[in-house]
């Protein structure tokens, strides 16, 4: 899979069946996991923010490389409409490998389905 397509689906990109015909994506052959990961660690060993900063009003995990650390932030929003979290639960990790395996388990549940490509 053309490397700018997976970071589009990491961080939460959608294409419809014409979108994947248009880039040559469809048909298309299951993701390996461990591909996946290295992927997403790389990325976020050369980015502050994955997949956006926390202005963002994004729920889910994001990842913030600190340069020395990466922090998961685990964001949750209330009913209230409140443009900051109610919770933001952090977790540290040393390495950015470690810190993607979170992410891509915790966050988009995989292994298992990333926009309709099988991620085994």
């Amino acid at each position: 899979m053309d490397k700018d397509l997976l970071t589009f689906l990491l961080e939460g990109g959608h294409l419809n069946m014409l979108e994947r015909v248009d880039k040559k994506a469809w048909p298309h052959a299951p993701l390996k996991y461990e591909a996946v990961l290295e992927h997403l660690a790389a990325l976020i060993e050369n980015r502050i923010w994955f997949p956006a900063d926390l202005t963002s009003e994004r729920e889910g995990v994001i990842i913030q490389n600190t340069g020395n650390d990466f922090i998961a932030h685990c964001l949750g929003y209330g009913a209230g409409g409140s443009r900051q979290p109610d919770r933001d639960e952090r977790k540290t990790f040393k390495k950015s490998k470690d810190a993607a395996d979170f992410y891509l388990r915790n966050d988009l549940r995989l292994p298992g389905d990333l926009d309709g490509w099988v991620v085994e």
